[in-house]
C-alpha cells in the first residue's frame, strides 16, 4: 500500500482511560510515525470494545493495526477505482 494514497485519511484514536490501558497510545504513535493524519479522541463510551479507533467514518472496535492496515488497504482500493 501506497501511503501516499491515504494521506487524507483521518485516524481518530481514543485516549479515553480504557483504550489508553488498551495501547491506543502505541497504535496512534505507529500511524504518525508513517506519516498518516492521526488524531487523539476523547472516549467515545465503546469501552466494552477498546481501543476504539475511527478511521474516516468507520469504527473499529478492538483495533489493531492490522485491522486499521486492513481498513486503510480498502480505502485505497476504493480511491483506486477498483
Amino acid at each position: 500500500m501506497e501511503t501516499s494514497e491515504i494521506k487524507e485519511t483521518t485516524i481518530q484514536v481514543c485516549h479515553g482511560p480504557v483504550c489508553r490501558d488498551f495501547g491506543a497510545p502505541q497504535l496512534a504513535k505507529k500511524f504518525a510515525e508513517k506519516g498518516l493524519n492521526v488524531v487523539v479522541g476523547g472516549c467515545q463510551s465503546q469501552c466494552g470494545y477498546a481501543p476504539c479507533v475511527h478511521v474516516d467514518d468507520n469504527m473499529i472496535n478492538e483495533a489493531t493495526a492490522e485491522k486499521i492496515d486492513a481498513r486503510l488497504e480498502d480505502i485505497a482500493l476504493q480511491n483506486s477505482g477498483l
